[in-house]
């Protein structure tokens, strides 16, 4: 059996983040993931706005959309991204451009401490016994008054072939109590209502592609006003920002 790593290594044969535009708001390919990709990064990437510019990193940036993204709003910003995948990092340098920089290394490696790091979608694929020292390298890494961003999956789906874990509050808190507190939780895509599966179908489907800008973006404005932000028991995704704790 493929490990966990092969399996998400293998999909970036192809740079498929990049398939989602952020803003203006578009899929454009029939990406059944692609409106749960795009609430909880555009979700990300305005809470990121709050603590920026500065120096930035994000920890598993595959093939650098978010990156890019936050290099595109915030020019001015020192922005690093890290990822083991060889592959991803080739399409995130090919794709990247401005302030951004990809690093197929090791995140402990970096040089220095980080105003802002993201960890979006990320400690799921890190093994159960790798996550107490990922963690603390994550720690080590922010700055004093700097903020972690995480996202991850949420119990409310079944663990993919790809996790290890998906996440409730009291497992991410379990993870990371000892160093930092959890400021902020979000829930993120709620797929149950009908009238998202009206705004999903028309957006993502086998039988045409949606190339009016102007009804792409109003049906991404519903979503996003009625169906982005869910609850606990209806978010398939978990978005925290974290304060590390002192290290005194």
């Amino acid at each position: 059996m493929a490990s966990k790593f092969a399996i998400q290594d293998a999909l970036y044969a192809e740079p498929y983040h990049h398939y989602v535009s952020i803003d203006p708001p578009a899929l454009h390919r029939s990406l059944s993931w692609g409106l749960s990709y795009w609430g909880y990064t555009s979700r990300v990437l305005e809470l990121a706005d709050d603590y920026l510019p500065g120096r930035v990193a994000e920890i598993g940036c595959g093939d650098g959309k978010i990156l890019c993204e936050v290099a595109r709003r915030h020019p001015t910003a020192v922005c690093d991204g890290y990822d083991l995948s060889t592959r991803a990092i080739a399409f995130a340098q090919a794709y990247g451009a401005g302030s951004a920089s990809f690093h197929a290394e090791d995140f402990a490696a970096a040089p220095q401490p980080y105003d802002l790091l993201l960890c979006v979608e990320t400690l799921e694929h890190i093994p159960d016994d790798v996550i107490p020292g990922f963690i603390a390298t994550l720690h080590s890494k922010v700055s004093a008054d700097g903020r972690l961003i995480v996202s991850v999956p949420s119990d409310v789906r079944p663990v993919a072939s790809k996790h290890y874990r998906h996440y409730n509050l009291a497992m991410l808190e379990q993870q990371t109590r000892e160093l930092f507190d959890i400021e902020l939780v979000e829930y993120i895509h709620d797929p149950t209502p009908f009238g998202y599966r009206v705004i999903e179908t028309t957006l993502v489907n086998r039988l045409f592609v949606l190339n009016q800008p102007r009804l792409r973006r109003t049906l991404f404005g519903m979503y996003k006003r009625r169906y982005r932000r869910a609850t606990a028991e209806t978010g398939e995704h978990l978005i925290a920002v974290l304060r590390p704790r002192s290290r005194a």
